[in-house]
């Protein structure tokens, strides 16, 4: 984590950063400025932990909103250090960022605590804050029985057993973890049909679509997936009853050139499957968000959509209309 110096907040706030929107050469100088001038605020109402999120999983969001500050500026070459704070600021107050910091929360805290038997049930509901399967945690418990006098940190318990536990937690262990294998079949599903393909099966096997943005560092996906995506009466539904198309908004997949384009939305190049699944995003459904479910008809007419949820029976019921419209709108 990085330091939280005392500072004078309001000095810092004054200055400036120079950007260089419109010369592609420069544009890395305006992102490192602005990661410097981040560094320099922590102590002025953010912390470590926000630049972790914002330079993590949360650099297009940071970029989308930055983008909008500068638009609205009379000089598009600056911004103030006051106006990159308010940006942020307004950002934490999104889910996805109270999500994202409680993980961190959880896994500094984790990380940094003695192993301790007589400590378990705390440990245990820090190791389900950051997204660890029961199936794992039941085995870390079983092996800390076996090895409770230990002096380890639990960053260095987990990987002095992670062999372990990753071979305990397999169904086969000739095979992939089952945690592991769904999300690379997704991947590949989207790397071998686009949207336009997808309306043309819909309309030929009479199906309708199940499109799932997502993002592969998206924490809310990744947990959403190990209680719907690899529950096998869901994956089940959706192999026989839908044409599923999962789109990665952070795909860094390079287009080809002649498929460059400017986008309005993004106010950028596209040059990425990724960048191109977000704007589409975007454009057409009016959202950023992962996940995000829709249920589409080939005549792109939106029967249904769903953001996180860890509900079983809401994902259900959700499957579930999707298909009763689908059907009603094909008689």
């Amino acid at each position: 984590m990085l330091p939280q110096p005392n500072k004078n907040c309001e000095e810092i706030l004054a200055k400036k950063i120079a950007l260089y929107n419109f010369d592609k050469k420069k544009r890395k100088e305006s992102f490192d400025a602005i990661r410097k001038a981040f560094t320099e605020l922590i102590g002025c109402g953010i912390d470590s932990i926000d630049y972790q999120i914002f330079f993590g999983r949360m650099i297009l969001s940071l970029n989308l909103n930055l983008t909008e500050v500068v638009e609205k500026n009379q000089d598009k070459t600056v911004i103030t250090y006051s106006q990159l704070l308010n940006s942020i600021l307004k950002l934490r107050e999104n889910e996805s960022h109270k999500k994202l910091r409680k993980y961190y929360e959880s896994s500094y805290k984790l990380a940094s605590k003695v192993v301790d038997i007589k400590n378990w049930e705390e440990d245990k509901f820090l190791l389900q804050e950051i997204g660890t399967p029961d199936k794992a945690i039941k085995v870390i418990h079983e092996i800390l029985i076996k090895n409770s006098d230990t002096t380890y940190t639990y960053k260095e318990f987990l990987r002095k057993y992670r062999s372990q536990i990753s071979l305990a937690t397999r169904k086969n262990p000739a095979h992939r973890s089952d945690l592991d294998s769904p999300a690379k079949e997704y991947s590949r599903i989207s790397k071998e049909y686009d949207y336009p393909k997808a309306l043309l099966m819909s309309a030929e096997f009479k199906k309708p679509i199940l499109l799932y943005f997502t993002g592969y560092d998206s924490i809310d996906s990744i947990a959403m997936e190990r209680v719907i995506l690899h529950n096998e009466k869901f994956r089940t539904i959706i192999d026989e009853q839908f044409i599923f198309l999962p789109l990665y908004v952070d795909d860094k997949t390079e287009l080809p050139y002649k498929e460059w384009y400017k986008s309005d939305f993004l106010h950028m190049t596209i040059k990425s499957k990724g960048n191109k699944n977000l704007e589409f995003e975007m454009q057409k459904f009016g959202s950023k968000s992962q996940p995000l479910y829709l249920i589409v008809n080939s005549e792109e007419a939106v029967l249904g959509q769903i953001g996180y949820c860890t509900d079983r029976r809401k994902f259900f019921k959700f499957l579930n209309e999707g298909l009763e419209k689908f059907q009603n709108n094909a008689r």
